[in-house]
């Protein structure tokens, strides 16, 4: 009984610790870009929303991406991981709202320099 009892217990946990990363690759692409000191919100052209959050730390440091090309990203599913009722509303600063259709987020920190096509 305790070795069973010792095998769920370890199955437990390595249930929760797999579901915990949720990280994923995507192919979206680019058409527009908005953003704010501290992020830049990034909009695909079946209007799934990227949100990127700014290194302070290496501003030098960035990925070029350009308008109108497919470009892969590293994502968690944001607006997948809400149990209430969304509105599919982003809301940049307080007179600016975006309506999305899915809403994505770069887990770690990124600078991404825009070029237009």
């Amino acid at each position: 009984m305790k070795n069973v009892i010792g095998l769920l217990i370890v199955g437990l946990l390595c249930i929760s610790c797999r579901s915990h990363h949720l990280e994923f690759t995507i192919k979206r692409t680019i058409v527009k870009v908005y953003e704010n000191d501290t992020v830049k919100i990034l909009v695909a052209d079946n209007n799934d929303f990227i949100e990127a959050f700014k290194d302070h730390n290496n501003p030098e440091k960035c990925r070029n991406i350009s308008l109108g090309k497919k470009i892969k990203f590293r994502v968690i599913p944001v607006s997948d991981l809400s149990t209430h009722r969304n509105d599919f509303v982003y809301i940049l600063n307080d007179s600016t709202y975006f309506k999305y259709n899915r809403y994505f987020g770069i887990y770690n920190l990124k600078n991404y320099c825009v070029k237009s096509k």
